[in-house]
């Protein structure tokens, strides 16, 4: 009979833990930011023409993490960055400027790259 107290206490302790568990992170949003990951440049327009970004840049992308923290990487070089989002308002910036821009779903859409009048658009990965 003990072993089954002990069975049935265990399983109560292991529920409970389960249960707090799944309580904290529904208080915390459940799980990951959805905009973390890699988002590359894949088309530029400007003056009403469509480029692939690659050829423009070289390659082009941002790597979103945690606490607004992200790496960009132009051709062969790589930034750090800092990013925030705001509803599907999206900003990053560095020492030498700020781009804004939104996201849907996983498309990112940057209007008037540090002010050179043309649009960038990023896929994520």
């Amino acid at each position: 009979m003990k072993k089954v107290w002990g069975k049935l206490i265990a399983g109560a302790v292991a529920l409970t833990l389960a249960f707090g568990m799944a309580t904290a992170l529904a208080a915390c949003g459940g799980g990951s930011d959805p905009n973390l990951g890699v988002w590359k440049a894949t088309k530029i327009e400007a003056l009403g023409q469509s480029m692939d970004a690659d050829e423009v840049f070289g390659g082009l992308s941002f790597e979103l993490k945690s606490g607004g923290k992200a790496t960009m990487k132009l051709e062969n070089d790589t930034y750090n960055v800092k990013w925030k989002v705001s509803g599907n308002a999206i900003t990053i910036e560095d020492a030498s400027g700020t781009v804004s821009g939104t996201i849907n779903g996983n498309t990112m859409i940057i209007d008037d790259w540090m002010g050179m009048g043309f649009t960038v658009t990023l896929v994520k990965q």
